[in-house]
């Protein structure tokens, strides 16, 4: 087991997780998911690693007897035997999408040769209108190939589906589009954004019932869907998706985690310096957890335990200590893309409103209260309405809970992750 910092943690690299894997599973026997989650949980590494498990047929994995039991196993992997991970970030326009994804259903391989030459055919006619500049019809309806009926975007790929549809007994894939808010938000900024965002998760939301009985989607981010087209009133076009949400780490398997990554990296950790290191974070989501371990490692200039070397004693002072490193200027690095993520989400307006509001809050350890917000929104803006202030406010709270900048317990308002909350503190109070 190593100490992933960042990357996907895959293999034996990945830890726990196991009732999500069963709740996911469970799921997508009959229905398609919305994976939501603050970014750092982990998402892509879970749907990597159910990627793994029905490649193997969960072989060696403790989930199969489970699903066995619960005569979930067969089902399972004869009907979604073939996992497909798309990442469309670097995507900047509805063409490269479907690129992307005519090249991930190509490359599974699992389906018969006549869909496998047409896969061929449709990529060929997208690789060679990638070189189309300043399209007359930018969009899904963007003319492509010769003038048949077909040549659009929509059009090869809805074909498309209807033939993966008629060959169900091939299997029934599932495909995870990673990353797909980002694609809208630079499909968005492209000529005619807006209609084009609304006219693509509209024909996805068509695309997704055409293939229902064939074919699972799973769509996941850094940015929230729910939250996109919550901001555009396009909450629509996700229905039929079931939700299913990625949290911090239970505190057991947190715990598992320190007391199986120690030893690999030559750290011994005691239950003190665990129960420590699990109260700094505040909130125990693995990258976290992962950093404050790397740290540890290079505080403790540890070695990895070959040869019967024993382990670098850690102590709660030195946990303290990492901690401190994290959070130095040379390592802002790690947190600044929560800032960038509003900037990017947010226009100017409420972009500013945002900032108040975790500026305020990094200095509040102990959280406040709803109506204590709202006052500093007036003083703030005071030519607003009073009503449209507040709507504002339960806006962007709602968007701060949801992408895991804060939480709200007993009415108040804190920041989710202590490590987070200080580095907004250093870099926007000190």
């Amino acid at each position: 087991m190593r100490n992933i910092n960042g990357a996907h943690a895959t293999g034996d690299d990945f830890f726990g997780r196991e009732p999500e894997l069963l709740r996911l599973v469970r799921t997508l026997l009959n229905d398609s998911v919305l994976l939501s989650a603050p970014r750092r949980v982990g998402k892509s590494s879970l749907i990597l690693r159910l990627q793994e498990l029905l490649r193997s047929g969960f072989q060696s994995h403790s989930l199969r007897q489970l699903l066995d039991e619960q005569g979930l196993l067969k089902p399972i992997l004869e009907l979604t035997s073939v996992p497909i991970f798309i990442n469309v970030e670097d995507c900047t326009s509805e063409l490269e999408f479907a690129k992307k994804l005519a090249a991930g259903l190509q490359q599974q391989g699992h389906f018969r040769a006549g869909l496998q030459q047409e896969l061929g055919s449709i990529i060929r006619t997208f690789m060679e209108s990638v070189g189309v500049s300043k399209p007359p019809v930018p969009g899904l309806d963007l003319p492509l190939g010769d003038a048949t009926v077909k040549s659009t975007i929509r059009g090869l790929i809805d074909s498309l589906f209807s033939n993966v549809q008629a060959q169900s007994n091939s299997g029934r894939p599932i495909i995870a589009i990673d990353e797909l808010p980002e694609f809208l938000l630079a499909l968005e900024k492209q000529d005619h954004g807006v209609r084009r965002v609304s006219e693509f998760l509209h024909w996805l939301r068509a695309l997704r019932q055409q293939s229902s009985d064939c074919v699972r989607w799973i769509f996941l981010g850094s940015i929230g869907l729910d939250t996109f087209v919550d901001q555009r009133s396009l909450t629509k076009t996700l229905a039929g998706l079931v939700p299913m949400s990625l949290g911090a780490w239970e505190p057991n398997e947190a715990d598992g985690f320190l007391r199986a990554i120690g030893p690999a990296v030559g750290l011994e950790l005691d239950a003190a310096v665990r129960a420590e290191i699990l109260e700094c974070a505040g909130w125990a989501i693995p990258y976290h957890l992962q950093i404050i371990i790397q740290s540890l490692v290079e505080l403790k200039s540890a070695r990895l335990p070959v040869n019967g070397q024993s382990l670098t004693a850690v102590t709660t002072g030195d946990v303290a200590a990492a901690i401190e490193r994290l959070l130095q200027p040379d390592g802002y690095m790690r947190f600044d893309t929560w800032r960038q993520r509003l900037r990017d989400q947010l226009g100017d307006s409420e972009h500013r409103v945002a900032m108040l509001i975790l500026k305020r809050l990094c200095t509040a350890p102990q959280g406040l209260p709803r109506e204590l917000l709202q006052l500093e929104l007036l003083r703030f803006r005071p030519q607003d309405p009073p009503d449209a202030t507040a709507e504002l406010l339960s806006r962007l709270l709602a968007m701060l809970q949801r992408d895991g900048y804060l939480l709200e317990q007993d009415g108040q308002y804190a920041f989710r992750s202590f490590l987070l909350r200080e580095y907004w503190h250093r870099r926007e109070v000190r």
